[in-house]
């Protein structure tokens, strides 16, 4: 028969159980709200077209600029973070290849462009030594497996240790070398999509920042 003590009983029995109960639920709550995490592969494009400019402005060559089509002037990236706390990045070589031949167009073109308009201009002292088969040469020699994609791959690619501290993102510069947290990225991160905003700490030109140069730079998860 059931009295008042086994009800008794049953509410100090289940008051704890209810305690422990709201205790699971609050944790499985934060568990769904928890940022995603960072390991895994990403990967992305990487648009040229700006920093080529800033380059020409800067150059003697900033007259071929505005012949220059920039469509193309891109490469593909990937990122690799690991559970072990390490990370990799690199250049895709097909891509570089495809960059290299599309550069190397858009170079002869704004050149041609620039000395057909040159040959219209009556006060020109054009010198014709600038022929078509003496600018492939240059080109060609310019953008070669050798002089470019090889260098270019060389410099696109990275490895060492990385750490998340309050939604910075530290990389250091080689496996071996200590995490300098003067030197950080500012990012934002999804299920799917990796972006970083921001590189602080350094200046973006600097070889050490990366991609600095490029941010917003966003990635996917592959």
């Amino acid at each position: 028969m059931f009295t008042k003590n086994n009800n008794d009983q049953i509410h100090r029995i289940s008051k704890p159980f209810l305690v422990f109960l709201c205790f699971a639920l609050m944790l499985t709550g934060c568990s769904v709200m928890k940022e995603p995490e960072i390991y895994g592969v990403w990967v992305g494009k990487v648009d040229m077209s700006s920093g080529i400019e800033e380059t020409l402005n800067s150059s003697s060559f900033d007259k071929f600029l505005p012949y220059m089509e920039p469509e193309g002037l891109e490469f593909e990236v990937e990122f690799t973070f690991k559970e072990d706390g390490t990370y990799s990045f690199s250049a895709q070589e097909d891509s570089v290849r495809t960059l290299a031949e599309n550069l190397k167009a858009s170079f002869k073109n704004a050149i041609e462009e620039y000395f057909e308009v040159q040959r219209k201009d009556k006060d020109s002292d054009l010198n014709e030594s600038s022929s078509e088969s003496f600018l492939d040469q240059v080109l060609n020699s310019a953008f070669s497996e050798e002089n470019f994609v090889s260098q270019f791959l060389e410099k696109t690619q990275a490895q060492g240790r990385f750490l998340i501290e309050k939604e910075k993102l530290y990389l250091s510069v080689g496996l071996e070398e200590e995490i300098n947290k003067d030197i950080y990225e500012i990012y934002s991160l999804s299920s799917t999509e990796l972006v970083f905003v921001q590189s602080i700490g350094c200046d973006a030109k600097d070889e050490d920042s990366r991609l600095g140069e490029f941010y917003p730079l966003t990635l996917i998860r592959k």
